[in-house]
C-alpha cells in the first residue's frame, strides 16, 4: 500500500494478521458479532410469524368446528323434514283413497237412489248433496295436503 497499490482487504482479515495467535484484536468487529444482532432479530421475526401462524390456525379450526357443527345440525334438519315430507305423503295418499272410495260411494249411491225411487225428488237431492259436501270436504283435504307437501319442498 506504500508505493500505491491499493487492496481492499476485509476488517477480519486485518484482524487476523494484527493478533499472531489466529484472535482478534480487542477493538475490531468480527464478522460473527455483526451477524448475531441480525440472527436475532430474523429470530424474533420469526418467533413473531410462527406465533402468527398459530393463531390463524387456531382461527380457522374454530371456524372449520362451527362449519362442521352447522352442516350437522343442516342435516338433522333435511332428516326431520325428510321425515314430515314423508308423513305428509301418506296422509295425502290416504286422503286421495278415501276422496276415491267416497266417489265411488257416492256413484254407487246415486245410482242406487235412482233406481230405488225416481219420483222422489227432495230426499234424493239432499242425499247427493250431503255426498256432494263429502266428497268436496275430501277434495278439499287432499288440496291442502298437496299444498303443505309443495310448500315444505319449497322452503327446502
Amino acid at each position: 500500500m506504500e508505493n500505491g497499490d491499493e487492496t481492499l482487504v476485509s476488517p477480519t482479515a486485518e484482524a487476523e494478521k494484527a493478533a499472531p495467535n489466529g484472535g482478534v484484536a480487542g477493538e475490531e468487529v468480527t464478522l460473527a458479532d455483526a451477524v448475531h444482532p441480525a440472527k436475532s432479530y430474523a429470530a424474533v421475526a420469526a418467533n413473531a410469524e410462527i406465533e402468527d401462524l398459530r393463531a390463524e390456525v387456531e382461527r380457522l379450526q374454530a371456524l372449520l368446528d362451527r362449519k362442521k357443527a352447522d352442516r350437522e345440525a343442516d342435516e338433522r334438519q333435511r332428516q326431520e323434514l325428510t321425515a314430515e315430507v314423508e308423513t305428509v305423503r301418506q296422509a295425502k295418499l290416504n286422503l286421495e283413497k278415501e276422496v276415491d272410495a267416497l266417489k265411488a260411494s257416492a256413484a254407487a249411491t246415486t245410482v242406487e237412489d235412482r233406481e230405488a225411487a225416481p219420483d222422489a225428488g227432495a230426499p234424493k237431492e239432499e242425499g247427493v248433496a250431503w255426498q256432494g259436501m263429502a266428497a268436496g270436504a275430501a277434495a278439499g283435504a287432499a288440496i291442502t295436503a298437496a299444498v303443505v307437501l309443495i310448500y315444505l319442498r319449497l322452503k327446502r
